[in-house]
């Protein structure tokens, strides 16, 4: 599903989830963005495709995506609870069925320097930090590396 597909009041809630989590982290690297601001950058990703974590119709965590050649590219990863594993489990079971539909061979992330869960998840999950700016961390995986590791861990979770 891509993001322009959403109902209006699922693409109201992922804005107000990227506000409640994202602006922070961008004003802890020196990014200074606006509620409208983050929201018309939601409205140019439009094509992305979604994996959403969505019950009772309450948007819970998501991850925003595209597919560029032979490479998925997270452009967002957001779990509304930071510690409920519920919604982590429900988005990487999800993950696991696309990718192994998916002809691609390599997975694409950032996290910002200041974002130490997304860091930390990145590398629990095997994710190899490949370059890293004054704001950001660069991750790459290959697909059956990160599908071992995914399936390694909700194995352990779901306990």
């Amino acid at each position: 599903m891509q993001l322009k597909d959403l109902e209006s009041r699922k693409l109201k809630q992922i804005i107000e989830l990227e506000n409640k989590n994202i602006l922070p982290i961008l004003d802890s690297v020196g990014i200074q963005m606006t509620p409208d601001e983050m929201q018309n950058q939601i409205y140019k990703m439009m094509d992305s495709f979604i994996i959403l974590d969505c019950p009772q119709d309450r948007v819970n965590g998501f991850i925003l995506y595209k597919i560029k050649e032979s490479s998925m590219i997270i452009n967002s990863f957001n779990v509304k609870k930071t510690n409920n594993y519920q919604i982590l489990i429900s988005l990487l079971e999800q993950a696991v069925h696309l990718l192994k539909e998916l002809n691609i061979q390599i997975i694409k992330s950032k996290a910002h320097i200041t974002n130490k869960r997304s860091i930390c998840l990145h590398r629990k999950m095997g994710f190899q930090e490949v370059n890293q700016t004054t704001t950001e961390l660069e991750f790459l995986i290959n697909k059956n590396v990160l599908l071992a590791k995914i399936q390694s861990r909700l194995f352990r979770l779901d306990k």
